[in-house]
This record gives C-alpha cells, sequence and structure tokens, in this order.
C-alpha cells in the first residue's frame, strides 16, 4: 500500500495501480481511504493506461465496493467523459449506482459539445432506465434535436407513452 501511494504521488500510474491490484488481491479491506483517493484520481487522469482501465473500474466496483462510492460519485461532474462514464460503471458495478447517478452521467454526456456520437446513444439507453421527471425533460430535448441519439430518445419516448404488454393467459 505505501508504495502504491508512494508510485501514484510520483505520477506514476500504471505501477502505482499494480501495486493496489496486488494489496486489494490479498486484503480487500486493505485498499484505505488514501489508496481509495489515489484509485479515483487515476480514473479520472488522461495518462492512465487505457488498457488497464476496465481492471481499474473492476478493482474498484467490485474489490473496493461501495466504499469508494462517495469519491468515485464525485467523477460523475468530471469533464472527460471516459471519467463519467467509468466512474458510472464503478458504481453499478459496486451496486451502489443510483437514477440520480444514471441522470447526472446522462445529463453531462448530452450537454457536452464533444460527445461523441456513441456517447450520447448510450446516454439516452440510461436515461431510458430513469423514471423521472428530469429523465422526461433531456430525453424530450434529445428527440428535439438534430444531434446524434434523437431517433433513440424519440424512440424511448414513443415507448413510454405506449400501454404496457400484458401476458398472455
Amino acid at each position: 500500500m505505501l508504495r502504491g501511494k508512494a508510485e501514484h504521488a510520483l505520477g506514476k500510474l500504471g505501477l502505482s495501480f499494480a501495486d493496489f491490484a496486488a494489496a486489494a488481491q490479498q486484503d480487500p479491506s486493505a485498499i484505505d481511504d488514501g489508496a481509495i483517493a489515489a484509485l479515483c484520481d487515476q480514473l479520472d487522469a488522461e495518462t492512465f493506461p487505457a488498457q488497464w482501465r476496465r481492471a481499474l473500474n473492476r478493482l474498484l466496483g467490485e474489490k473496493v465496493g461501495r466504499r469508494g462510492a462517495g469519491p468515485v460519485r464525485r467523477l460523475l461532474a468530471s469533464s472527460r467523459a471516459v471519467s463519467r462514464n467509468d466512474a458510472l460503471e464503478v458504481l453499478e458495478l459496486s451496486g451502489a449506482a443510483t437514477d440520480a447517478d444514471r441522470l447526472a452521467a446522462a445529463g453531462a454526456e448530452l450537454s457536452d459539445p464533444h460527445a461523441a456520437c456513441a456517447g450520447r446513444k448510450e446516454a439516452v439507453r440510461k436515461l431510458a432506465l430513469v423514471a423521472d421527471p428530469r429523465a422526461e425533460a433531456l430525453l424530450t430535448s434529445a428527440a428535439t434535436s438534430k444531434e446524434c441519439g434523437s431517433l433513440e430518445a424519440r424512440d424511448v419516448l414513443r415507448r413510454r407513452k405506449r400501454p404496457p404488454i400484458t401476458a398472455a393467459n
């Protein structure tokens, strides 16, 4: 743990992550608040090795779990789309994700002028899971725009207006 924190302080994110992952493998409770903060910093870092991002998400979501939900949740407001998406994935993996988290991540993605088409479509899919007037407003806004994801938003709104399908007897 100590070496991982030292390597993180020196900007050696890959080595730091490897140390934290090894410590968590032996004893997940060894990941303390300082290590959680360092791991969240790595989750938001542009320089963190891309090939290790999935492993970082799993470490935070599955090994650290709900203990890391607070610091991870703050990343939903990140200016980086990949950080927001990874933060929501970590929260989902830990079982700590809420509709408010999904709404925050999707809203940030849809309001990001640099969002990729795939990101906008994924934001609409997240909003489809949320039964909240704010989600409805974001879907309506996305549906009326000329941007990517508008067709998917219209489909979600159309399905919501349709009566539920009943089971056949």
